[in-house]
């Protein structure tokens, strides 16, 4: 299955921290292709917040692909995280 790279962007998001249906950064097209295809579903919190969060398949394409991303190691000279939800996006520390 053949994703272009905003597709990629928002699935990656979803699995990440979840996508609220407001966000803008994240066109309505986008979500409807990837609901269609079966890799997002609307999952609603304790809190009662819905977000589009990421489905088996959705991980495992992901996973499968390599676009899931690698950081450096905890250990290096440079002190970089080894957690996505403290790295900072297209910084050195998280490497596709």
């Amino acid at each position: 299955m053949t994703l272009t790279p905003r597709q990629q962007h928002a699935l990656i998001l979803a699995i990440a921290q979840g996508i609220r249906p407001d966000n803008p950064a994240v066109a309505a097209a986008t979500i409807r292709s990837l609901h269609a295809r079966g890799l997002i579903h609307l999952r609603t919190s304790r809190k009662r917040k819905a977000l589009w969060k990421a489905t088996d398949a959705g991980r495992g394409l992901i996973a499968r692909t390599g676009l899931e991303p690698t950081f450096l190691h905890r250990r290096s000279q440079y002190g970089y995280t080894h957690r996505y939800s403290q790295a900072m996006a297209r910084e050195p520390e998280v490497m596709r």
